[in-house]
């Protein structure tokens, strides 16, 4: 079905599909260019042409159009760095993933059309190179006429712009980068073919990073490339570092080294050295002159001259010279016009002065130029951006905030930095300048933002903008940044309103001149010179905004010049500084400098008529070249132009004033040229005086004529300027130069005989003669005057003489008056009338000041008397002798003399009035500073105030004079910033005067103070111009001159620094004039200070907000700060000076953060009396915070830097007082506790006679800053979140600062109170961490609780007398009862036990009648019961103040609790407390805590203390049958947690339900804090029977969950509630109880783990000795226990002497070491030796702890039981084991020797030793058997025995076997450290029987060699008798002796001795076998 679409709908879908098509079909037609042109390309040279056009139509083709189409640069160049439309993006966003191509390798991507386009277009043109390069290389190298170097240059210019077109869209094709570099190092940028070669390497600078691993095809030709190109640049640096790469590639060799150069057709040498050819015509001189002007012209002469004069050059003969100058580019403006602001942008300036556009230069030319340029801007762009500036937004944006901020301008900072993202989001509207910047974004880049998703546009909107005007779009657009600018300088115009109208308010009181609205003087800033005559809105005054004008003109072209002007002044200079001496001399110069004119002082263009003057040398040039510096001179005296602004042509030396390097360049051209010029001229002159007058020879000559006389005119200023008094050219130059003016006036002279003005008939000349010839005449006066100054009178006559010569030439003319400017001579800048009467006045009235100036004037009052009244006069300007006398007659009625002994009718002080009048400002400022200085001398620093203030206002008229109207030149511009740099001088000394001196202003009357504010107001708003400015670069509406150079921008910051600081010091005169005038005229303001604390306020907040009040060594922040501290009671001064202070000192002492803010001052030290002086603010600003506010807050920063100048007074002498009342309070603190003055106290009665300390420091104490230091303290301490025990240096801090405030008043209860939490804190942090001192220094812990608990009732006792009923004071003093109850609750219970209420150490000596000496206590000591009801009172006390305060209530139910459950002996004969208060108080304490959590802190625990506390003290009601388990279950309702339990109504059932809500609890503390829980479930458990196994080991399970853990690690911690020290009582409470259970369980392994435990850890414990005395008493009764369950009797104690009471020690050691054999054999197995070991680890455990004495009785108990058992069976065991190997040895051996066991062995040894020991029959035996030596011998038993030594095989020797009557000799191995192998004989000795181990066990094998042996069996028994059996056993017993290896078995092991107390070794190896 058929649809009609409506014609005024457009639909998306077919918008979208027709822009698609489009675009498409565009790109087709696009491709099919390309591949035409890529065709023609590709078949040669002869399709070229072809190829061009067809390239050609490529690039007119509509894709090149499109906005996505330009590069970067391009696109910044047309736009700027603005945003990238939304049609732009969306189209562009699914092109620029990457270029991709088609299946038949065409483009199939707009992007790689764009860059195949290029980079084969510019192959394209390189090709063309190449063809044609044979070609033109042959020409250069034949020196034919150059095809040349332009068309090379072009061509590869061409070619390479199209390379970095094609790298612009694609920079990873790295072959490119290479031809780029290859190209551009041809046409001789080789920092450019060494960038390309870097970014092939992929590094920003070689050397700088790590290349790659390995290097490809591409990046290797790269590095051979730049190989070979560092040396020609000289970076041998990074050469060696390439060359050191290890990664780098060998050298290409080969093939590979043919195809290192991309471009091989290019010549090796750059096209600029290819095209050096030799000029032949030696008749040319050509003078390069760099820059366009005048002076450059000049200076490029003068160096010509001085080279050919050196002979650096020698010119042929009869050369002749032209000259080449830079060519005028049509965007540069010379320095007369202003700069068009749209050009100011491209427009640079370069380093050498010439001026640089960058519009017609090729991009990679403009990137370098930009590039230079940048650093400079970039260092001034970032002087203006204040930390309180909001980034610079967008106005269409709809004040949405962006990322990007606007490079600001801020002067003032130290350092130029500037923001990474410092970057203009948007184009800003016209008429404001912007350079480009290189930094890329996506913006720049025309990418589409990823985070700008949600900004889009319809297609009906997009296709309506499309067809609007464009026009009228940018009119909108500078409209909204107009708006937007209003809005971001809203903030500065509204403190400059803020801050004018406070000035106003007091200026229209005293009908003075106003300041007007700031929104006035910024319309004079930017309004039209031409319309100046008119005041701006109708508001200022036309004379009051040329300043304005003038200044805001300066900054627009601020440059180097300016800056130094500024900064260093000129003119009349001060005296202190040494560079002058105000004397007569001195006073001629001065006076000799006149005003010039204005409307003539148009400034001379560099290049105005240069052009002319270079195309006629180049016209008719001059043979040599003096003869081009004689035309150059004479251009530049006689030759006439247009000015800029003008129809009439000037003279250039007459109607323009000259640059300085101008006039410089002349003067240096007439003095080093004077004879060639000279000699010229005379020949001229010559020459026309034989001629006779013809019509055509007239003008030449008046030419010439002129021609001298300027000549001569420059040498009479030469000369003038060399000869002033403070000139310093030496004599002989001052000689020559006086020379050159005689001859040169002569020359004049003669000259003018022959001038034409004498000939009337010629026409045209007359009135152009007549100039010169005046001019003439007025030199010859001026020269006579020069060199004979003594001629006064003839002077005044020659000046009558020209003063009638004018008038009638004027009348003659037709003309008011002749007035003939010469404004570039100094010695005679106008002549006329005027001038010449003025010089009448001056020489007539020489006399009057040669007075003052002579040696009699030198007096100071001398000089007084003549200046002053002359001076005073002068100030009003008489026109008039009618007015100059009545102004003298009331001078002469108001002083009541007449002036200086004059008379009104004396003409001398006439005459000098009328000079005065007429002078310059110089010579009337020199004059004031004469009177200034005598007034010095006489040291009257108010006339001398009174003399500057003239001074200042003088200059400040001149500024704002029509003087300055047109700025047009360097001198009226570097005059306008000299006298700014004399007023800040004067301002300067001004301002210390006034500061300095309390009476400065006596000598200031009302007229002079009305004089003085019209005065400053016009420099406030001429200054104030530098400030508007500066703001408007701040928001980016403007922009600062460009300083290229870093010594213009370091100039030009420090110039707008000085600006600042003259703002700032114009604003603090202002207020000091105000002060002043507000004490003169007392009945026009009421209310002074208001007003003056308004201005300060104001003023200072428009200063701050500009970052302007730290400047000028912050004089305006130092007088606000006296003047406020001054005014301190007005409103509004405790919000107005915490700034202040900050800007000073850096320290926030307001309590309002917003009250501060950041100004960028520089702060300093603050010293001790400002620190006095603002501490009633610091306190006022302290009082409105709270303590926990305050250690947050940047105040306490404050304060503690206060307190470090501040310091506490050192007791001296003179404080006697402060030292009675520091012993009286510590005498105090060490008093005991008075129950009476406890219970007093709460009446209010008690304190301390102190005595009023009215010393150094009271003041400070008075206003609570001592107290407030240590409650800072104090609260530091308390609020820091420790884990482990720290320093208490704050408390004790704390506790100094509260002790010295009492030194001064003792009645201030707060800091008793602290005081006592100091010490209440103190404590707790003693006791929190470790109980070493609960157990160790407990009197120190007492010593802290007496002095806290004294210190407690000091505050109470003064707090219920003298405290107020504020809600303040009142929640304090409920802490003060809550903290004091909560003290005396904790001294009463464990672990101080009442100990702080003891009397003990207090016992004193007393005298009776009846009972005489004795030592009694002072009084009765308070008892357990009275303090619990005293802690109840305070604790009452504080819940009625605070009644809902869960803390206090949970206290004071478990005081309640204690008084209630108290026994009997306690309670005394007092009532007991009922229960029922008791829970009252804790379901009140229920009801306060809060039931959840708080949102705020989740990580905060559940108050769990309460709840807990009423479930056990229910428990306990209902165990003792004090209520039924009913009325328990209904109490227990007040606790959540048992809601969901149900009721019960049985007691039986009570336990089971508690244990429910117990269960409910502990659920509830997550963290396991509250151990007092687990406790008390184990404790339920085991008291239901607590005799049943399942009891307890209930209980131990229940302890085992969270309190012990298997490794018996105790997990006790204290709770945030609980107090202080009570965890290590419960701790061992809890040891205790479970020891009790361990024991019953009979858990031997618990047991020891949990000694072990507490044996380690004594700190965990209060009593540890008394808990390790019972955990070892239970373990000690279940070892016994367990001894006697294995014995079968009764093991009781004593059982050791029963044993060993009949034993002998002979025998108990012999079965003690038996005991010990056996006991250590691996096979020996014994009942209760691991019950003995248990014994003896134990002792070694214990360490002394406990009476070891009680250890050891258990150990030699068991051991006795032992020995019982086994000592008697050993013993038989060993007497039959002997027998046995005594019939085998006998069997054996047959002999008469008897075998020996190792036992007799020992014994024999000993024997022996005690043989040689000559003190052995002084020993003696011990009679009875010792308890400590049954000690040693069952610790014996438990002793390890060392490893058994392997036996070795002994060593034999046969060699005496077979001799008769000798045995075998016995080898014994003896090891040893030297020798561990020898082996050492013995000869005669028998053979063992250990001989041969593997016959022993063989009888018959013996019985046989027996029988063999029977012949022989009479010999051997002889020689066995005579030998003994071991001959060794000598010979090792002499070794030991002797210090050997000791005694030794056959076999090589040691034979051991005993241990120590006679019992013989049982180490024999074959022993032990035997007996296992």
């Amino acid at each position: 079905m058929s649809s009609f679409n409506p014609l005024n709908v457009i639909f998306e879908e077919e918008s979208e599909e027709e822009i698609d098509d489009s675009k498409e079909i565009q790109i087709e037609e696009a491709l099919k260019l390309y591949q035409n042109a890529l065709r023609l390309h590709s078949q040669g040279p002869t399709c070229f042409e072809e190829a061009e056009q067809a390239y050609k139509e490529l690039f007119q083709s509509e894709i090149f159009t499109y906005p996505e189409s330009l590069s970067e640069t391009k696109w910044l160049e047309l736009y700027g760095d603005t945003e990238v439309e939304d049609d732009i993006e969306d189209d562009l966003a699914p092109e620029v993933s990457g270029l991709t191509t088609g299946s038949d390798g065409t483009p199939s991507t707009l992007p790689q059309i764009l860059y195949l386009a290029y980079k084969n277009y510019g192959q394209f043109r390189l090709d063309r190179l190449r063809h044609k390069l044979i070609h033109i290389e042959q020409d250069l190298l034949t020196n034919s006429p150059p095809l040349a170097r332009d068309e090379i240059f072009g061509a590869a210019s061409i070619g390479l712009d199209q390379l970095v077109e094609a790298l612009g869209r694609d920079e990873t094709d790295l072959e490119l980068w290479r031809r780029v570099s290859r190209v551009s190092e041809f046409l001789g940028s080789r920092r450019i073919a060494r960038y390309c070669l870097e970014a092939v390497l992929d590094t920003g600078d070689v050397g700088t990073t790590e290349h790659t691993n390995t290097f490809g095809l591409e990046e290797s030709f790269a590095a051979e490339q730049l190989k070979s190109l560092l040396p020609l640049i000289q970076d041998y640096l990074s050469e060696a570092r390439l060359l050191a790469n290890p990664f780098q590639v060998k050298s290409l060799t080969g093939p590979l080294k043919k195809l290192v150069d991309p471009c091989p057709y290019l010549p090796k040498t750059s096209v600029r050295l290819l095209a050096e050819v030799n000029d032949l015509d030696a008749q040319k001189v050509e003078i390069l002159v760099p820059v366009r002007s005048w002076a450059a012209v000049g200076k490029a002469i003068l160096i010509r001259i001085q080279q050919e004069t050196k002979g650096i050059v020698n010119p042929d003969p009869g050369a002749s010279y032209f000259l080449t100058i830079p060519p005028k580019h049509k965007d540069l403006p010379s320095n007369g016009a202003p700069m068009d602001p749209k050009t100011f942008a491209p427009v640079l300036q370069a380093p050498n002065g010439a001026a640089v556009s960058t519009r017609n230069k090729p991009r990679h030319e403009q990137s370098s130029i930009e590039a230079g340029a940048r650093p400079a801007q970039e260092s001034l762009t970032a002087m203006i951006l204040q930390p309180h500036d909001q980034a610079v937004l967008s106005p269409t944006e709809d004040g949405a905030r962006t990322d990007k901020e606007l490079m600001g301008l801020d002067m003032h900072s130290k350092k130029a930095e500037t923001d990474a993202n410092g970057e203009m989001g948007n184009q800003p509207p016209e008429g404001s300048s912007t350079l480009p910047t290189r930094k890329r974004s996506s913006d720049s880049a025309e990418l589409p933002d990823p985070n700008d998703t949600v900004r889009s546009r319809s297609k009906r909107i997009k296709a309506r903008c499309s067809t609007t005007d464009p026009t009228l779009t940018r009119e909108e657009t500078a409209e909204d940044w107009a708006k937007w600018f209003d809005q971001q300088l809203h903030i500065y115009v509204k403190a400059d309103d803020l801050a004018f109208q406070s000035a106003d308010s007091i200026l229209n009181k005293l009908h003075c001149r106003l300041l007007g609205p700031p929104l006035n003087l910024k319309e004079a800033m930017y309004q039209q010179q031409q319309t100046l005559t008119e005041p701006p809105g109708g508001q200022l005054p036309q004379t009051d905004f040329i300043s304005i004008r003038a200044l805001k003109q300066l900054l627009d072209a601020w440059d180097l010049p300016k800056s130094r002007a500024f900064l260093n002044g000129g003119g009349l200079q001060d005296p202190a500084k040494g560079s002058q001496v105000l004397g007569f001399s001195t006073f001629l110069e001065q006076s000799m400098r006149e005003t010039q004119s204005v409307a003539e002082r148009t400034g001379l263009p560099d290049d105005l008529e240069l052009d002319r003057f270079a195309q006629r040398t180049q016209q008719m040039p001059p043979e040599g070249v003096n003869q081009l510096a004689t035309q150059w001179l004479f251009y530049i005296l006689l030759g006439q132009a247009f000015p800029p602004s003008g129809n009439v042509a000037l003279s250039l030396y007459q109607g323009f004033l000259w640059p300085d390097a101008l006039k410089e360049t002349i003067v240096q051209m007439l003095v080093q040229q004077d004879e060639v010029i000279f000699s010229a001229m005379d020949e001229v002159v010559e020459r026309y005086s034989t001629l006779e007058a013809g019509a055509e020879l007239y003008y030449a000559r008046d030419e010439a004529a002129n021609f001298v006389q300027t000549v001569f005119e420059l040498h009479l200023d030469v000369y003038g300027r060399i000869t002033n008094p403070s000139s310093v050219v030496d004599m002989a130059t001052r000689t020559l130069q006086r020379d050159r003016l005689c001859r040169w006036a002569a020359l004049a002279s003669r000259s003018m005989n022959q001038a034409s003005w004498l000939d009337t008939t010629v026409t045209g000349g007359k009135a152009a003669m007549t100039h010169v010839y005046v001019r003439f005449l007025w030199s010859t006066v001026v020269c006579n005057n020069l060199l004979d100054p003594s001629s006064g009178e003839h002077t005044v006559a020659c000046y009558h003489d020209i003063i009638r010569l004018l008038r009638s030439e004027a009348n003659n003319l037709g003309v008011d008056a002749i007035v003939i400017s010469l404004i570039n001579n100094a010695v005679i800048p106008e002549v006329s009338v005027s001038a010449a009467e003025r010089e009448i006045s001056r020489l007539t009235t020489m006399d009057f000041f040669t007075n003052i100036f002579s040696s009699d004037g030198e007096d100071p009052f001398a000089v007084v008397d003549h200046l002053e009244p002359l001076l005073t006069l002068s100030v009003a300007r008489p026109k008039s002798a009618a007015n100059f006398e009545s102004q003298v007659s009331q001078h002469e009625k108001s002083n009541g003399s007449g002036v200086s002994g004059r008379t009104v009718s004396d003409p001398t002080l006439f005459e000098a009035l009328q000079f005065l009048n007429r002078a310059s400002l110089s010579l009337r400022l020199f004059l004031w500073q004469k009177l200034r200085d005598a007034y010095s001398v006489i040291n009257y620093p108010a006339q001398i105030l009174s003399c500057n203030l003239r001074s200042f206002a003088l200059i400040v008229q001149h500024l704002n004079s029509s003087f300055y109207i047109n700025l047009m030149s360097d001198n009226d511009s570097e005059s306008f910033l000299h006298w700014l740099h004399k007023v800040d001088d004067l301002m300067s000394q001004i301002l210390a005067l006034i500061l300095t001196d309390a009476n400065a202003f006596d000598c200031i009357d009302h007229d002079h103070i009305l004089c003085l504010m019209d005065t400053v107001v016009i420099l406030l708003r001429t200054l104030h111009v530098f400030a508007l400015w500066e703001d408007s670069i701040r928001v980016g509406q403007s922009q600062p001159p460009i300083q290229l150079s870093s010594t213009a921008n370091k100039a030009q910051i420090r110039s707008a620094e000085k600006f600042r600081e003259m703002i700032v010091k114009t604003w603090t005169l202002q207020y000091l004039v105000f002060r002043e005038a507000t004490v003169q005229n007392q009945s026009v303001f009421q209310m002074s200070s208001d007003d003056l604390l308004n201005y300060l306020k104001f003023v200072h907040y428009a200063l701050g907000l500009r970052t302007y009040c730290g400047l000028a060594n912050r004089i305006f922040l130092k007088l606000a700060k006296s003047e406020m501290l001054r005014m301190k009671p007005q409103e509004g001064w405790d919000i107005d000076m915490p700034q202040i202070v900050f800007d000073l000192y850096g320290l926030k002492i307001s309590s309002t953060v917003s009250d501060v803010q950041e100004h960028a001052c520089e702060s300093s030290e603050i010293d001790r009396a400002t620190a006095l002086e603002i501490l009633d603010l610091v306190m006022l600003h302290v009082n409105r915070m709270s303590i926990k506010e305050l250690m947050k807050s940047d105040l306490k920063f404050a304060v503690d830097k206060l307190q470090q100048v501040i310091k506490i007074p050192k007791l001296s002498i003179n404080t006697a007082a402060r030292q009675f009342n520091k012993r009286l309070v510590n005498s105090y603190l060490k008093s005991p506790i008075n129950p009476v003055e406890l219970f007093r106290s709460l009446r209010g009665v008690g304190g301390l006679s102190s005595t009023p300390a009215r010393t150094e420091g009271f003041q400070i104490a008075r206003r609570g800053w001592y107290f407030l230091l240590g409650h800072i303290s104090l609260t530091k301490f308390r609020s820091q979140k420790r884990i482990s025990a720290g320093s208490t240096d704050d408390l004790e801090h704390a506790k100094v600062f509260f002790k010295h405030d009492l030194e001064f008043d003792t009645e201030r209860w707060e800091t008793w109170y602290r005081l006592a939490q100091a010490y209440d804190t103190t404590l707790e942090e003693y006791t929190t961490w470790t109980a070493d001192k609960l157990d160790n220094d407990m009197a120190a812990l007492v010593e802290l609780q007496r002095q806290a608990i004294l210190c407690y009732t000091m505050a109470v006792a003064v707090a219920a007398r003298s405290a107020d009923a504020s809600f303040e004071t009142t929640s304090k003093m409920a802490d003060l009862y809550s903290d004091f109850g909560t003290r005396i609750y904790a001294s009463t219970r464990e672990p101080f036990s009442m100990k702080a209420f003891s009397l003990q150490d207090y016992e004193k000596p007393y005298n009776d009648a009846m009972r005489g000496m004795y030592r009694s206590q002072p009084f009765r000591a308070l008892h357990l019961y009275p303090a619990w009801k005293f802690a109840s009172a305070l604790l009452r006390q504080a819940s009625l103040q605070k009644p809902n305060d869960w803390a206090t209530f949970y206290m004071f139910g478990k005081v309640l609790w204690k008084m209630h459950n108290c026994s009997v002996e306690t309670l005394g004969r007092v009532e007991r407390t009922r229960y029922r208060p008791v829970v009252d108080a804790f379901v009140r304490a229920i009801e306060c805590v809060p039931d959840k959590r708080d949102s705020r802190h989740p990580e905060k625990d559940p108050i769990l203390e309460p709840h807990y506390k009423l479930l056990s003290i229910v428990h306990k009601l209902v165990q003792a049958r004090r209520c039924s388990a009913e009325q328990g279950c209904h109490i227990l309702k007040a606790t959540h947690y048992s809601r969901r339990v149900p009721d019960i109504q049985e007691s039986e059932e009570w336990v089971d339900y508690m244990q429910e809500v117990l269960k409910a609890l502990r659920s509830a503390d997550k963290a396991n804090w509250h151990h007092r829980m687990v406790a008390r479930a184990a404790h339920t458990i085991y008291e239901t029977d607590p005799d049943d196994l399942r009891t307890w080991l209930g209980a131990k399970h229940e302890l085992t969950q969270q309190i012990f853990t298997k490794t018996m690690t105790i997990q006790v911690w204290k709770p945030d509630n609980e107090r202080a020290g009570r965890h290590f009582v419960y701790t061992g409470r809890y040891v205790s109880f479970f020891v009790q259970i361990l024991f019953k369980l009979k858990d031997k392994d618990s047991l020891e783990a949990l000694a072990r435990r507490i044996r380690k850890r004594g700190g965990d414990f209060v009593n540890h000795a008394g808990i390790w005395q019972e955990l070892s008493f239970a373990y000690l009764t279940f070892l016994r226990d367990r001894v006697k369950v294995q014995a079968g009797f009764d093991f009781h104690p004593g059982f050791e002497e029963l044993v060993f009471r009949t034993k002998s020690p002979e025998d108990f050691a012999a079965n003690a070491g038996r005991l010990e054999s056996w006991i250590q054999s691996p096979a020996t197995t014994c009942v209760h030796l691991d019950t003995l070991r248990d014994a003896i680890e134990f002792k070694k455990l214990n360490n002394g702890l406990l009476k070891t004495s009680i250890i050891e009785e258990l150990i030699g108990d068991i051991y006795a039981l032992i020995y019982e058992s086994h000592a008697e069976n050993l013993k038989a065991k060993e007497t039959a084991e002997e027998n046995r190997v005594r019939m085998r040895v006998d069997n054996i051996l047959a002999g008469p020797v008897p075998h020996i066991s190792n036992l007799e062995l020992s014994s024999a040894v000993r024997a022996d030793q005690q043989a040689v020991d000559p003190m052995a029959i002084y020993k003696r035996r011990p009679t009875t058997i010792t308890h400590r030596e049954i000690i040693r011998k069952a610790e014996a038993l438990m002793v390890k025995p060392p490893p058994i030594a392997t036996p070795k095989p002994a060593v034999r020797t046969l060699t005496s076997m077979g001799e008769p009557g000798k045995s075998p000799s016995i080898a014994v191995v003896i090891p040893s450290q030297s020798s561990p192998k020898d082996v050492i004989s013995v000869p005669g000795s028998p053979g063992s029987v250990h001989d041969s181990a593997d016959d022993e066990s063989e009888l018959s094998d013996v019985e046989d060699e027996r029988a063999e042996e029977e012949s022989k069996e009479d010999e051997s028994r002889k020689a066995q008798a005579k030998a003994p059996l071991f001959p060794n056993l000598f010979s090792a017993k002499n070794n030991e002796l002797r210090g050997g290896d000791g005694l030794r078995e056959p076999n090589g092991v040691p034979l051991e001795a005993g241990d120590g107390e006679g019992e013989p070794a049982t180490r024999d190896a074959s022993a032990k076998a035997e007996a296992s």
